[in-house]
């Protein structure tokens, strides 16, 4: 195993209430997080602010904690598939096209590879990446657009960190921020890395607080079929939306529902894992390191199959043992010495169709190539 990270646990308030307002615990998930060096036991205790309706941790690591994990787990690379971005850019440059004057000064934070930006860039944007863990400061001020994706339901602290960002906005410029819809999909909002889990009159409110109005909220054409986009400009008299109980137990029910949404995909798992056991293939690789990866593997083990590989084009997992599975990660790199007919188990959402293909053009000799994500009891590959 990598090394431990040790947690210190830190108490936490709703951070749009900024008060300790009365909550209700919802429930645990406790998962333990492989990165390339170092392991954190996560363990959130979901909790619902009974005065705005936000399910968020009641403890979380420390920001130093946090701050360790993911400058270990979150180098983004690959050396062994050609895969597109796992979003909609068409989207997202629509989004910014609508809200952004021709060539204005954009800031993206939390831009990973820096891929998006150079779509910026390429549409005439002035745009440049930043990445909070590892840029010791921000950059200078007066930016037409800051951008946010899939950021907020990481930090240690929202509040801070919009604030932060609303002091760099030009007097016109606008701050668009992508999150995971908890209400629309809480299953995809509630993974072991996210802290906190909105709904879009959350982050409204969060953005009054800081200066800033909002003017457009995109639920279903967000760049991310999980996700809604919101965006902001500074006011003199910015609008704070109200809350009402509505709100409350509607984040509450899609709580709830995730129980159900992840009993029907462990079952949905289970019947795939005892569909490969009986042809009992002579291998199994499992591509791509992540949830879908982590149920499968366990339910193989627990019905005895023990020939599995897990193999992920990322070098940052490859050599890392993940949850589930008794040897470490590898390059998904065939030899033509893999024995015939052996299985192939493609477990990621955004590029199954892109591995299908280079797993067909590989030396594997009849390989069974199962999409994970879409199969179902009745289908046949």
């Amino acid at each position: 195993m990598k090394g431990l990270i040790p947690v210190k646990w830190v108490p936490t308030a709703c951070p749009v209430c900024n008060a300790g307002s009365a909550v209700e615990t919802l429930g645990v998930r406790a998962q333990r997080l492989v990165g390339r060096a170092c392991t954190l036991d996560m363990r959130l205790e979901d909790t619902l602010c009974l005065a705005c309706g936000l399910v968020y941790a009641a403890t979380r690591p420390s920001e130093e904690t946090l701050n360790a994990y993911y400058r270990d787990a979150h180098t983004r690379c690959s050396e062994y598939v050609d895969v597109p971005p796992d979003y909609d850019a068409a989207r997202r440059l629509a989004s910014i096209t609508r809200l952004v004057p021709p060539g204005g000064r954009i800031l993206e934070l939390g831009a990973g590879t820096g891929d998006f930006c150079s779509s910026l860039t390429e549409a005439g944007y002035r745009a440049s990446p930043v990445d909070p863990l590892t840029d010791e400061v921000w950059p200078s001020r007066d930016f037409d657009a800051i951008l946010a994706y899939l950021v907020l339901e990481h930090v240690y602290d929202p509040r801070r960190f919009i604030a932060e960002a609303a002091q760099r906005l030009a007097p016109d410029g606008v701050l668009i921020v992508e999150v995971p819809d908890f209400l629309r999909d809480p299953v995809a909002s509630l993974v072991p890395e996210h802290l906190w889990h909105y709904a879009p009159q959350h982050l409204s409110a969060l953005f009054a607080d800081c200066g800033l109005t909002t003017v457009e909220i995109e639920r279903t054409n967000a760049s991310r079929s999980f996700a809604f986009m919101i965006a902001a400009r500074r006011a003199v008299v910015p609008e704070r939306p109200a809350f009402d109980s509505k709100l409350i137990a509607a984040m509450r029910a899609a709580y709830e529902r995730t129980a159900f949404l992840v009993d029907a995909e462990q079952m949905r798992t289970d019947a795939l894992c005892n569909s490969i056991a009986a042809a009992k293939p002579p291998c199994v690789f499992i591509w791509g390191a992540n949830e879908y990866a982590t149920r499968i593997g366990r339910r193989l083990s627990e019905i005895g199959y023990s020939e599995t590989q897990l193999i992920d084009s990322a070098t940052s997992k490859i050599g890392t043992l993940h949850q589930g599975f008794s040897r470490p990660i590898k390059p998904p790199v065939f030899s033509g010495s893999e024995p015939e007919q052996c299985v192939i188990l493609l477990c990621s959402p955004a590029w199954n169709g892109q591995i299908r293909t280079q797993v067909e053009a590989s030396r594997l000799r009849k390989p069974r190539i199962i999409d994970a994500i879409k199969w179902q009891p009745s289908a046949r590959e």
